[in-house]
Protein backbone atom coordinates (compact mmCIF):
# COMPACT_ATOMS: atom_id res chain seq x y z
CA UNK A 1 0.00 0.00 0.00
CA UNK A 2 0.65 3.72 -0.36
CA UNK A 3 0.74 6.63 2.39
CA UNK A 4 0.49 10.26 1.05
CA UNK A 5 -0.46 13.29 2.36
CA UNK A 6 -2.38 15.88 0.13
CA UNK A 7 -1.23 19.67 -0.68
CA UNK A 8 -4.19 20.79 1.56
CA UNK A 9 -3.07 18.85 4.51
CA UNK A 10 -4.67 15.20 4.50
CA UNK A 11 -3.91 12.12 4.21
CA UNK A 12 -4.55 9.21 2.12
CA UNK A 13 -4.16 5.67 1.56
CA UNK A 14 -3.74 3.29 -1.53
CA UNK A 15 -3.75 -0.32 -1.14
CA UNK A 16 -4.97 -3.35 -3.31
CA UNK A 17 -8.11 -5.57 -2.21
CA UNK A 18 -9.41 -8.47 -3.52
CA UNK A 19 -11.70 -8.22 -6.65
CA UNK A 20 -14.79 -9.12 -5.02
CA UNK A 21 -14.61 -7.02 -2.58
CA UNK A 22 -13.85 -4.56 -4.90
CA UNK A 23 -17.22 -4.90 -6.58
CA UNK A 24 -19.47 -5.14 -3.92
CA UNK A 25 -17.56 -1.91 -2.44
CA UNK A 26 -17.77 0.32 -5.44
CA UNK A 27 -21.49 -1.13 -5.77
CA UNK A 28 -21.98 0.40 -2.29
CA UNK A 29 -20.34 3.64 -2.68
CA UNK A 30 -22.40 4.50 -5.40
CA UNK A 31 -25.66 3.69 -3.73
CA UNK A 32 -24.21 5.90 -1.00
CA UNK A 33 -23.51 8.46 -3.07
CA UNK A 34 -27.20 8.62 -4.72
CA UNK A 35 -29.09 7.76 -1.26
CA UNK A 36 -27.25 9.53 1.76
CA UNK A 37 -27.70 12.96 2.51
CA UNK A 38 -23.93 14.35 2.65
CA UNK A 39 -21.49 16.95 4.34
CA UNK A 40 -22.11 20.78 4.01
CA UNK A 41 -24.02 19.62 0.52
CA UNK A 42 -20.89 18.40 -1.61
CA UNK A 43 -21.11 15.61 -3.54
CA UNK A 44 -18.56 12.66 -2.46
CA UNK A 45 -17.47 12.53 -6.43
CA UNK A 46 -17.69 15.80 -7.91
CA UNK A 47 -16.07 17.82 -4.73
CA UNK A 48 -13.05 15.71 -4.86
CA UNK A 49 -12.75 16.01 -8.73
CA UNK A 50 -9.52 17.55 -10.40
CA UNK A 51 -9.86 21.34 -11.25
CA UNK A 52 -7.92 22.28 -13.54
CA UNK A 53 -7.68 24.67 -17.27
CA UNK A 54 -8.92 23.03 -20.38
CA UNK A 55 -5.87 20.80 -21.25
CA UNK A 56 -5.08 19.51 -17.96
CA UNK A 57 -8.94 18.68 -17.59
CA UNK A 58 -8.39 16.36 -20.65
CA UNK A 59 -5.09 14.92 -19.76
CA UNK A 60 -7.27 14.12 -16.46
CA UNK A 61 -10.00 12.25 -18.17
CA UNK A 62 -7.96 10.22 -20.46
CA UNK A 63 -6.24 8.87 -17.43
CA UNK A 64 -8.40 9.22 -14.74
CA UNK A 65 -8.21 6.19 -12.27
CA UNK A 66 -11.85 4.72 -11.81
CA UNK A 67 -10.95 1.51 -9.78
CA UNK A 68 -10.58 3.49 -6.71
CA UNK A 69 -13.43 3.57 -3.72
CA UNK A 70 -13.71 6.34 -1.40
CA UNK A 71 -13.30 4.32 2.17
CA UNK A 72 -15.08 7.42 4.19
CA UNK A 73 -18.12 7.28 2.00
CA UNK A 74 -17.55 3.24 2.56
CA UNK A 75 -17.70 3.66 6.16
CA UNK A 76 -20.34 5.83 6.79
CA UNK A 77 -22.37 2.38 5.89
CA UNK A 78 -21.43 1.14 9.44
CA UNK A 79 -22.63 4.50 11.13
CA UNK A 80 -25.73 4.08 9.39
CA UNK A 81 -28.92 2.09 11.54
CA UNK A 82 -29.80 -0.79 11.25
CA UNK A 83 -33.32 -0.52 9.43
CA UNK A 84 -31.19 1.87 7.25
CA UNK A 85 -28.17 -1.08 6.63
CA UNK A 86 -30.77 -3.80 5.91
CA UNK A 87 -32.50 -1.54 3.31
CA UNK A 88 -29.40 -0.89 1.35
CA UNK A 89 -28.53 -4.54 1.38
CA UNK A 90 -31.73 -5.93 0.13
CA UNK A 91 -31.50 -3.02 -2.33
CA UNK A 92 -27.98 -4.49 -3.06
CA UNK A 93 -29.19 -8.13 -3.14
CA UNK A 94 -26.24 -8.96 -0.33
CA UNK A 95 -26.79 -11.02 3.02
CA UNK A 96 -27.36 -8.63 6.00
CA UNK A 97 -23.73 -9.21 7.18
CA UNK A 98 -22.15 -9.37 4.02
CA UNK A 99 -21.12 -5.93 3.83
CA UNK A 100 -19.95 -6.00 7.45
CA UNK A 101 -17.92 -8.85 7.17
CA UNK A 102 -16.35 -7.36 3.42
CA UNK A 103 -15.84 -4.10 5.08
CA UNK A 104 -13.75 -5.92 8.61
CA UNK A 105 -11.63 -8.23 6.07
CA UNK A 106 -10.33 -4.61 4.04
CA UNK A 107 -10.27 -2.88 7.45
CA UNK A 108 -8.06 -5.44 8.53
CA UNK A 109 -5.76 -4.98 5.65
CA UNK A 110 -4.80 -1.39 6.10
CA UNK A 111 -0.98 -0.84 6.11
Amino acid sequence: GVLFGTLDGGLGCLFPIDERHYRRLAHLAGRLTTELPHAAGLHPKAHRMFKGDRKQRFAHQRYKTPNIIDGDLVGEFTSLDASEQARLERRLGTRPEALHNIISAVTAELP
